[in-house]
């Protein structure tokens, strides 16, 4: 998992985002519970969000971009996550310890999944146009697709879901360098608060995470208005 970039230690910075942003009720959780069911599976699914950048036993590489896709299956137990030549890690025991349900260790899988959807996607093909139904369309069929394949939700996409993904998103283009901050619930999952990353950068990605604060909010509002208008009220 201590591949190349700093992968572990933004894992960590991305959970400690989560979980700051629900104490703080950042605007990003705006319309999102906050409860500590809620929290403790963002966190989660902030850790693990880059997942499928390891498990393959190849740490040299510039970009994996099948990632989100790789860490999704690692999740759901499709596929092996290699520690070593003989040993594999346990997903299902994992999340079994964790007192994860199924269901929400199918929200985690999603969210890997699609956790480049949105900045990818999104705000790399927006053309500034009040609802910009092409990219819109993208990101709710992806998700449409994602939940019929693992059956969450019963196959239906809900606004609290796309709320959730924008949401572990912004917490990875967020997370560039060192958070400063403690998670009691991050100890909890995997025996450590998070504090005790060493404060190293990947400078490169700040303009990412200006657009998200800028651009991203902007965006994130009109999908949502979007998807009731067009998919919420046929779901209903």
């Amino acid at each position: 998992f201590r591949s190349k970039g700093n992968l572990y230690e933004h894992c960590v910075w991305t959970a400690l985002t989560l979980h700051k942003w629900f104490d703080t009720k950042n605007e990003w959780c705006q319309g999102l519970d906050f409860n500590k069911h809620n929290k403790k599976i963002m966190v989660l699914a902030g850790f693990l969000h880059d997942i499928g950048k390891a498990g393959d036993l190849k740490f040299t590489y510039l970009v994996k971009k099948d990632h989100p896709h790789i860490g999704c299956d690692y999740v759901l137990g499709n596929k092996k996550y290699k520690i070593d030549k003989q040993k594999t890690f346990n997903f299902d025991l994992f999340f079994k310890n964790l007192h994860i349900s199924e269901e929400d260790r199918k929200l985690i899988a999603i969210l890997i999944w699609n956790h480049h959807t949105f900045g990818s996607y999104i705000l790399k093909g927006y053309q500034g146009r009040k609802n910009d139904t092409k990219a819109f369309d993208y990101f709710i069929d992806n998700l449409k697709t994602l939940v019929a394949q693992t059956n969450y939700n019963n196959g239906k996409v809900s606004e609290k879901l796309i709320r959730a993904s924008i949401l572990l998103s912004a917490a990875d283009v967020s997370s560039v360098e060192f958070v400063n901050y403690k998670s009691h619930i991050l100890k909890k999952l995997i025996g450590i608060d998070g504090s005790s990353t060493p404060p190293v950068r990947k400078g490169a990605s700040l303009n990412r995470k200006h657009k998200f604060e800028t651009l991203g909010k902007k965006v994130k509002k009109e999908l949502l208005e979007y998807f009731d208008k067009n998919y919420e009220k046929n779901n209903s």
